[in-house]
C-alpha cells in the first residue's frame, strides 16, 4: 500500500544519532515546525524545496501555529491552498529517498530525533489566498531556467498523510532538479491500512476540489505546460474527474496537460480502458507505469473478485490503450506492499525516465533504446529488461 514515509528505518544510522529512550508525542510533533528566528533558511547542511499545495482536509487544532500534521483525514467541503517549505539534507540525501527519523513498533514510536542535516523536515507551512498563491507560482514559472513556464503536480495515493505527500513531492522535485513551481494535491487519506474503503470514498469526494486546484494552476500567468504524476489511488480522483461532465478541466482547450504519468494506478483496468480516451484528449502524452510486484494492487484485486487493476501486470500482460505508453517496470521494482509502494520514486531507473519525459517529451524508444517492445492482440506495450 502507499507508504507512510515516516516509517522508514535507517539501518545505517550511526551510534551517535540522537536516539531517544521515551517519546513525548507532543514534543516530537513540535520539532517539525520549530523555527529558530536566527537560523538561515539556506543552511550549509540542507536546502529548501517549496511545495504549493491544495487540500480538502480539515485542519485540526486551529489555535496552534499551522503545521502539516494539523491537516487531518477529515473531509472538508472547500479547497484550502498554501505552501510548505521543506528542508532536504544536502549531504546524506539519497536519490529517490525521503529520509526521516527512525521508528519502531510499525512506525508508531519515533526513536530518533528529527535533524535538518539528516532528515526531511517541515521548515514552515503557510496558508495563502488565491492572489498570493498565483502570484508566487507565476514568478517561479517565469523565472525558471531549466523548466521555464512549466508546472509539476503530484497527487498521492492510499494511506498517505499530508506531511508525507508534501515530502514526496519535494523529494521528486529535488531529484529532478525541477526549478519551476511544484504542486501537490492532498486528499483526506487516513494513513492506515484498514481504512482502504474509507480512503476510496474520500478520494471520490475530493474530485471537485482537485478540479478547482488544477484550474487555478492552468490560469496561472506564465504556466504553459503542466506535468502531472498521479500515484495509486490518486488515479481514482483523476478517473472521475475525466469522466464527469462540465468540470472546469473539461472546459479548457486545447489540452490542459502536457505529460500525464499514471504510476501504479489503482483503478479497474476495464474502467481505465473507458477513461483512457478522455485522458489522451486532455494530455499531450499519457504514460502508465505498471508492476507485477505491487502487493498493494494485488490486495486491491482480491477485494474486487480478482478483477485486475490498471497498474498491475497479470500473466497476459498489462493494460493496453490507444495513445498510451504502458511500461512494465517489474524488472526494476521492489516489494511494494509496505514501505516501498512508491517504486516509481525509489528506483533511479524510473525517476530518470520521468526526468527525461518531462524535460524533453521524447518518445519511449528514444528514452529507453534497450527497452523491449511486446506486441499483443490488443496493441503493444513496453517492458524494461532486468
Amino acid at each position: 500500500m502507499t507508504p507512510d514515509f515516516s516509517e522508514r528505518v535507517d539501518d545505517d544510522a550511526s551510534e551517535d544519532d540522537d536516539e531517544i529512550d521515551s517519546v513525548n508525542s507532543d514534543e516530537l510533533e513540535e520539532q517539525n515546525v520549530r523555527i529558530d528566528e536566527n537560523e538561515e533558511k539556506e543552511d550549509v547542511d540542507y536546502k529548501i524545496q517549496t511545495v504549493y499545495f491544495g487540500t480538502n482536509r480539515v485542519r485540526d487544532k486551529p489555535e496552534e501555529p499551522l503545521a502539516l500534521r494539523h491537516y487531518s483525514a477529515k473531509r472538508g467541503d472547500s479547497l484550502i491552498i498554501g505552501k510548505s517549505e521543506v528542508t532536504i539534507p544536502k549531504t546524506v540525501h539519497k536519490y529517490g529517498e525521503v529520509e526521516r527519523p527512525r521508528t519502531a513498533l510499525f512506525g508508531t514510536v519515533q526513536i530518533q530525533r528529527e535533524r535538518r542535516d539528516k532528515h526531511f523536515t517541515e521548515y514552515r507551512t503557510i496558508k495563502l489566498d488565491e492572489a498570493d498563491f498565483m502570484s508566487e507560482t507565476a514568478a517561479l514559472a517565469q523565472e525558471a531556467e531549466s523548466y521555464q513556464n512549466t508546472a509539476f503536480v503530484f497527487i498521492h495515493g492510499f494511506r498517505v498523510t499530508m506531511q508525507n505527500a508534501i515530502y514526496r513531492a519535494a523529494q521528486m522535485a529535488c531529484d529532478l532538479n525541477f526549478d519551476g513551481p511544484t504542486y501537490a494535491y492532498s486528499w483526506p487519506a487516513v494513513g492506515r491500512v484498514k481504512s482502504y474503503v474509507t480512503d476510496l470514498d474520500s478520494a471520490l469526494l475530493a474530485v471537485p476540489h482537485l478540479d478547482a486546484f488544477l484550474d487555478m494552476i492552468a490560469r496561472t500567468k506564465g504556466v504553459k505546460r503542466i506535468h502531472l504524476v498521479s500515484h495509486s489511488m490518486g488515479n481514482v480522483l483523476l478517473t472521475h474527474l475525466f469522466l464527469r461532465a462540465e468540470t472546469l478541466l473539461s472546459q479548457r482547450k486545447p489540452k490542459v496537460l502536457d505529460q500525464l504519468i499514471l504510476a501504479a494506478p489503482d483503478i479497474d483496468r476495464d474502467v481505465f480502458s473507458t477513461v483512457a480516451e478522455h485522458m489522451v484528449k486532455a494530455a499531450s502524452k499519457v504514460t502508465l507505469y505498471a508492476s507485477a510486484n505491487d502487493k498493494a494492487l494485488n490486495a486491491s484485486k482480491r477485494l474486487r473478485d480478482k478483477n485486475e487493476r490498471a497498474g498491475s501486470v497479470p500473466p497476459e500482460g498489462p493494460v493496453v490503450a490507444s495513445e498510451v505508453d504502458t511500461i512494465d517496470v517489474s524488472a526494476v521494482s521492489t516489494d511494494l506492499f509496505g514501505l516501498n509502494h512508491s517504486d516509481y520514486a525509489e528506483d533511479r531507473t524510473l525517476i530518470d525516465d520521468l526526468g527525461r519525459l518531462i524535460k524533453t517529451g521524447a518518445p519511449i524508444l528514444e528514452r529507453f533504446p534497450t527497452i523491449e517492445t511486446v506486441k499483443t492482440s490488443k496493441g503493444e506495450y513496453y517492458r524494461i529488461k532486468a
